[in-house]
């Protein structure tokens, strides 16, 4: 009777250890899983910015629309976005020294915000005005101190980031302009980046 009792609580034993290993495995898969995805979301963005830059017109724009989560099987994290600027020089295979400005994205928990869940960056030659819109007045933010947060879960959220290439007497830039998904609004923001922030101009060429 005892060895049976034992036998029985050594499969009760076994059944726990496994379920525990079978549990650990698949919360550390879905944070892998959730890490990917936040990659990929990244990734996108790069490549949306990198056709923009790329068009031969001298005057092109573009929206990317960020989701509302990002979502795994039996994960889902809710995130906040955050966009900031650097620059670099850069010896090329000559030796002549190139400056280069980036973009960099990364994605972070909204309930951790200091923990990087996944980072990526653009590299350009053109100039990169980065624009904040979470206070009562758009502001420019620039140099490697710049950052601005995009936050799809917020009140107002800022889902969507509009994105302008220009080329201006021979001088090509690209705008980084934060809003809502809502197409009225982004176009609104332009405008009021266009007013003041062009000068003279007070609108972009497209």
């Amino acid at each position: 009777m005892l060895g049976f009792i034992l036998s029985k609580l050594n499969l009760l034993i076994l059944v726990a250890a496994i379920f525990g290993i079978v549990t650990y495995f698949m919360f550390g898969l879905s944070d892998v899983m959730v890490v990917e995805q936040s990659k990929n979301v990244l990734g996108r963005l790069v490549k949306k910015t990198d056709s923009l830059i790329s068009s031969p017109s001298y005057c092109d724009s573009t929206y990317f629309y960020l989701p509302r989560t990002i979502r795994v099987t039996g994960s889902e994290l809710f995130y906040i976005m955050k966009i900031g600027l650097a620059e670099a020089e850069i010896e090329d295979e000559f030796g002549d020294s190139q400056t280069y400005k980036y973009a960099v994205f990364s994605v972070a928990s909204r309930s951790r915000p200091d923990e990087v869940v996944a980072a990526d960056s653009f590299r350009t030659k053109a100039t990169i005005r980065l624009f904040d819109i979470s206070g009562p007045a758009i502001e420019e933010k620039t140099g490697d101190e710049a950052l601005i947060i995009l936050d799809p879960q917020a009140k107002i959220p800022t889902d969507a980031l509009l994105l302008i290439k220009e080329i201006v007497s021979g001088e090509e830039y690209l705008y980084l302009i934060p809003c809502n998904s809502d197409p009225l609004q982004c176009e609104a923001r332009k405008d009021q980046v266009a007013q003041k922030f062009l000068g003279e101009r007070s609108e972009f060429n497209c």
